[in-house]
């Protein structure tokens, strides 16, 4: 497992930015800006236009994806989209059904939970008021199948929980973006009044014992009602 996800993160965009820079020498005709690295490869792919309709917030999963649904429904109570398209990286396995590699998903729309999806609509309608907005992170930045839990321990990708038991597969965990700037000195939830926008609704930094060093963007639902940091109060 990776210790240091801010530096696993520099590491995988130098990585990217690099092989962005070979191409150009090589002439190619797509610019950096249409391309994307794939996690699974490391190597760069074109990017792909979002589609022309997507789930709207609180879109029934259910209703949309039966496939989806079949994969999360044991662990996901009534899963509802948060209106945000993703990146999402799956497992592969070989023969003996052992995990061997992953394949990586473009425009993908993000669900949760339905009481944290609920929560983290409300959320940005408050936000809004202000001129403000959360949004996930662009790669599992949301609710997770098993087949992407399986995928970024296979990719030993920043830190994670052990597979089967994260809080993002039953869809009560969020990863926000980060600010592109890796010099940022705060993130969009050091803001107080977003901070205290998100505990209202029920979202607390990190899991049970409270943020969770070097993956300071990792929050988690534990409404509804008002959430508070750290490890819960004892009986």
């Amino acid at each position: 497992m990776t210790t240091n996800f801010q530096n696993s993160r520099f590491v995988f965009l130098l990585y990217c930015v690099a092989t962005i820079l070979l191409l150009g020498a090589q002439g190619t005709s797509s610019a950096a800006a249409d391309q994307i690295c794939d996690p699974c490869t490391k190597l760069n792919v074109d990017v792909i236009p979002p589609p022309a309709t997507k789930p709207m917030p609180l879109d029934s999963v259910k209703d949309r994806d039966p496939e989806l649904f079949k994969q999360i429904q044991a662990k996901v109570t009534d899963p509802r989209y948060t209106g945000e398209l993703g990146n999402i990286t799956i497992s592969t396995h070989d023969k003996d059904g052992r995990v061997n590699g992953c394949v990586f998903l473009q425009n993908v729309p993000y669900w949760e939970s339905g009481p944290a999806a609920q929560a983290l609509v409300d959320v940005n309608r408050e936000l809004a008021k202000r001129g403000k907005k959360l949004e996930a992170d662009p790669l599992n930045g949301a609710g997770r199948t098993l087949g992407q839990e399986e995928s970024i321990a296979w990719r030993n990708s920043g830190i994670h929980a052990k597979v089967g038991k994260s809080n993002h597969g039953f869809g009560n965990a969020i990863d926000f973006k980060l600010d592109p700037d890796p010099n940022a000195k705060q993130q969009v939830w050091d803001d107080p009044f977003v901070n205290a926008t998100l505990h209202a609704h029920g979202w607390r930094q990190g899991d049970t014992w409270g943020p969770i060093k070097n993956d300071e963007h990792h929050w988690s639902f534990v409404g509804p009602g008002p959430a508070v940091d750290g490890p819960p109060p004892s009986p």
